[in-house]
């Protein structure tokens, strides 16, 4: 009884995530081995060591820490932005979008599923990037709160693949969705705070800063860094949380809109 209960209660969660690893799978267009090491292990490579040498010339060696937290986490938006808004995206290009809006599952569920496993890859390029600086650039972990950074990264990781999926939501109105993903990418690029600080920036740009995700997740990183006390870093981690359901709610409420409007005109074919 006890054995058919917990394969009862398991199996959803088994068909969730075996769901979530097809469409990883399916749908993540670097997978394949090259394009992968070179999309997702040398290119971010090549970035935060682009980044961190060209800060300690332009600021001094002190300052190489900023740089390699600052694109250590950024480079979780090659899963966060391309990978989850190419995971509904792509369902267009494969002419799949009819079997999509035609599946009972739950809608929420099927976003959150595509994103689950960019999450995780996400996460790891992260590590591999603030290891990278440690061994590089001699950064040191001796007094960084590992608590509080784990919860950084992955409150970040959500947020940046909200607006992923938001952005993957959008791509189905437009012949070249990936338009959005480059400049959602170099946005968080400039603005969230990886290479100049957030104060520095002229006020518009301060504004846009303030709705993209990653901006509260690498501060919070940094106060992890040194050591900080988790009553400084909640504030930050809630507002990038509060970023990032607010994108995973629109993209959810314009993706119903759009099946809707889809379905009752019938121009489901023309996605």
């Amino acid at each position: 009884m006890k054995s058919t209960l917990k394969r009862t209660l398991l199996f959803p969660i088994f068909r969730f995530v075996r769901m979530a690893y097809l469409s990883y799978l399916a749908h993540f267009s670097w997978l394949s081995p090259l394009p992968y090491i070179s999309t997702k292990i040398l290119l971010p490579l090549e970035q935060i060591l682009f980044f961190s040498l060209l800060g300690i010339y332009v600021t001094g060696p002190s300052t190489v820490e900023y740089y390699v937290i600052g694109n250590s986490i950024q480079i979780m938006a090659l899963n966060g932005i391309y990978g989850a808004s190419m995971s509904i995206g792509r369902e267009r290009n494969a002419g799949t979008l009819t079997y999509l809006f035609g599946s009972p599952t739950s809608r929420i569920l099927i976003l959150i599923g595509r994103t689950l496993f960019h999450i995780l890859d996400g996460i790891s390029g992260t590590v591999l990037g603030l290891f990278v600086g440690h061994f590089a650039f001699g950064i040191s972990f001796a007094e960084t709160r590992f608590d509080i950074l784990a919860v950084a990264v992955v409150v970040t990781a959500f947020a940046t693949t909200g607006l992923g999926l938001f952005l993957g939501s959008l791509s189905l109105l437009f012949e070249n969705g990936m338009f959005f993903a480059n400049l959602a990418y170099v946005l968080t690029l400039l603005v969230s705070g990886i290479n100049l600080p957030v104060e520095n920036l002229p006020i518009a740009l301060q504004f846009v800063s303030a709705i993209m995700p990653m901006t509260n997740g690498v501060a919070a990183a940094r106060v992890a860094m040194v050591g900080g006390s988790f009553q400084f870093a909640l504030p930050l981690l809630l507002r990038e949380l509060i970023i990032g359901m607010t994108y995973l709610t629109v993209a959810y409420t314009f993706f119903r809109i759009l099946e809707h409007e889809a379905v009752r005109l019938g121009t489901i074919e023309k996605f």
